[in-house]
């Protein structure tokens, strides 16, 4: 008789969220997360396809918890600074958290254009995130504001140029 667990696709989320984080993508194989799990390879295939689908499930679900916080900490901002620094911070730390695991991960350019369809869907949710704030303390919707400083907050979590501290009063000037 099968063995029931409760919860299975979590433990397997959280399984794959351990080996992604402690060993790399390399180590992530559904055989490994079914033998971190206790279960049999076909269970996992159940629920993902293939690693690569793992993964993006595993990642997504941060994600989605990141911006549950992040659309938190901007309705409760007392100021602009305080709401994008805030932003910045939990992007910086979602982007350290998974940055090896991208490292690892094999990008081609067939994959350009569903990468560029990603990009600008994470933009607009910042930005979603960043419209609390536009709205409460410039006084007006401003789209194109929005999505510039999702933008702009974003390159400054990675290898850009520009500091976060140099963009932070940059863009209180323009309110």
């Amino acid at each position: 008789m099968p063995k029931l667990i409760e919860n299975l696709q979590e433990t397997i989320l959280q399984a794959s969220r351990d080996i992604l984080l402690e060993q790399g993508y390399k180590a992530l194989t559904i055989r490994n997360v079914a033998g971190a799990c206790q279960i049999a390879v076909g269970t996992v295939y159940n629920y993902y396809a293939s690693k690569d689908v793992l993964a993006a499930a595993v990642i997504l679900e941060d994600w989605n918890l990141m911006l549950q916080q992040m659309q938190k900490q901007c309705a409760q901002a007392q100021d602009m600074r305080t709401g994008l620094t805030q932003v910045y911070e939990n992007l910086s730390g979602f982007n350290e958290k998974y940055r090896e695991v991208w490292a690892g991960y094999a990008f081609g350019a067939s994959q350009q254009p569903a990468y560029v369809r990603r990009h600008k869907m994470l933009i607009r949710q910042i930005a979603e995130c960043i419209h609390q704030l536009t709205e409460r303390f410039a006084g007006k919707r401003n789209g194109e504001m929005d999505l510039f400083l999702a933008e702009n907050i974003l390159m400054c979590t990675g290898s850009s140029e520009m500091t976060f501290a140099s963009f932070i009063e940059i863009a209180l000037r323009a309110f």
